[in-house]
């Protein structure tokens, strides 16, 4: 009897190992979920980025935020570092790199064009190798 139960422990020990490494690999499980603003600002959530964007994208070409608004909502640096100011037409947000890509060979990003008055136009998400 008392071996049934060590086996089952062990069994249902390696499971969880085999999720937690499996959702180090895919967060979200590979599945996109729903924006949430804290998780795309806060470290480690921010690995999660890529998974939010179908619905993102979607927020932004409906509720049509400024530049200043998108900056709030996204932060204030773009994917290089720059600090998002008035004037700007074109932001790019690093999302993510698939798995076997090299940084900067290989990435998603979130691409935000703005008009000179700081209105928007459009967002799309788009694979650059």
């Amino acid at each position: 009897m008392r071996g049934k139960s060590i086996k089952r422990v062990v069994i249902v020990l390696l499971a969880i190992v085999v999720l937690f490494i499996a959702y180090s690999k895919k967060p979200t499980f590979g599945r996109q979920i729903r924006f949430n603003e804290w998780a795309w600002k806060h470290y480690p959530f921010t690995r999660i980025k890529y998974y939010m964007s179908d619905s993102l994208v979607k927020k932004l070409n409906t509720e049509k935020p400024t530049i200043e608004q998108t900056a709030e909502m996204l932060g204030y640096e773009d994917m290089v570092g720059d600090r998002i100011k008035l004037g700007d037409e074109h932001i790019i947000y690093f999302l993510m790199t698939p798995n076997f890509y090299v940084f900067g060979l290989g990435m998603y990003t979130l691409n935000i064009d703005f008009r000179k008055d700081g209105s928007f136009e459009s967002a799309e998400v788009s694979f650059d190798d």
